[in-house]
């Protein structure tokens, strides 16, 4: 009897299950870390800019880009006071003014974890959060989501790769 025999196929609810339990865990463990923060901000940490023009924003990108050496500061300067939507018109008007794609422009630019944050900046929450699980099912194997769930479907994980069947990471 073969392993597939035993376990059957797997259906993309099946797949969607797994995803929101193992969301579900991971959220739940990431609330119990602790940061020692005396308390925890009531409010957004980034705020929209008021006078926020996205034009302005790419054409200050694309200088520290070109800039001998890049301007990593005005890269951070500006990418770390937007919000992530309008990063993501900074993007677009980049896009409209460079001709070429800014997250790529920023690949080539940058470096080691600078590069690392920035183009975590370029990401949703939920994008950002599926890629370092991604990133950790990688590294440590689909054990680390696995572990502790008890549940008869648990086997089944052990044969497919929910997160990517569906090209969500």
């Amino acid at each position: 009897m073969s392993q597939s025999e035993d376990y059957g196929q797997i259906s993309s609810q099946d797949c969607l299950f797994f995803r929101k339990i193992n969301m579900a865990m991971v959220s739940e463990f990431l609330g119990q870390l602790s940061l020692n923060v005396a308390q925890e901000p009531l409010y957004p940490t980034v705020v929209p800019v008021r006078d926020f023009d996205p034009d302005r924003d790419a054409a200050r990108i694309e200088t520290a880009i070109k800039t001998k050496g890049v301007d990593e500061q005005t890269i951070i300067d500006v990418l770390t006071k937007r919000t992530y939507s309008q990063r993501r018109e900074i993007a677009f008007a980049y896009e409209r003014r460079a001709k070429k794609d800014m997250i790529t422009a920023l690949k080539a630019a940058l470096s080691g974890s600078l590069e690392t944050v920035v183009l975590g900046l370029m990401k949703s929450t939920s994008q950002y959060d599926a890629s370092e699980i991604r990133g950790s099912i990688k590294v440590k194997g689909l054990n680390l989501i696995t572990e502790g769930l008890h549940c008869p479907l648990v086997a089944k994980c052990h044969n497919i790769v929910c997160f990517s069947k569906e090209g969500l990471m």
